[in-house]
């Protein structure tokens, strides 16, 4: 790549970047951008054992084994037991604010 081609890239980048950002100011980056950034993390992490995971909040257990059964199922200490995954949140663009609390506390409680 050329160094012409280079700097058109980065400056497309830049541009991009500063039209995505809008208002934010840099010290506002925390209050939005890195919690989507980090269920952004967590959705990708799931989003191949979603399916089990709703199967098993669909049968009747108790709690505590739902839990075994979840953190099984995923192979991590958390999961989320909502219907929604970032994707599909957009399918339904009237409700999202709704959806999005749906979602967030479909997570496991951190103890």
């Amino acid at each position: 790549m050329s160094t012409k081609n280079f700097s058109s890239h980065v400056s497309l980048i830049w541009n991009i970047a500063e039209l995505l950002r809008g208002d934010y100011k840099e010290h506002e980056y925390g209050d939005d951008v890195l919690p989507f950034t980090v269920l952004t993390r967590l959705d990708s992490v799931l989003v191949d054992t979603k399916q089990a995971v709703l199967d098993i909040k669909a049968i009747s257990l108790p709690n505590k084994i739902k839990e075994l059964q979840y953190a099984k199922a995923t192979g991590y200490p958390f999961w989320n037991t909502s219907n929604f995954t970032l994707k599909t949140l957009l399918d339904a663009p009237d409700n999202l604010e709704r959806n999005l609390s749906y979602y967030v506390e479909g997570f496991a409680p951190v103890e």
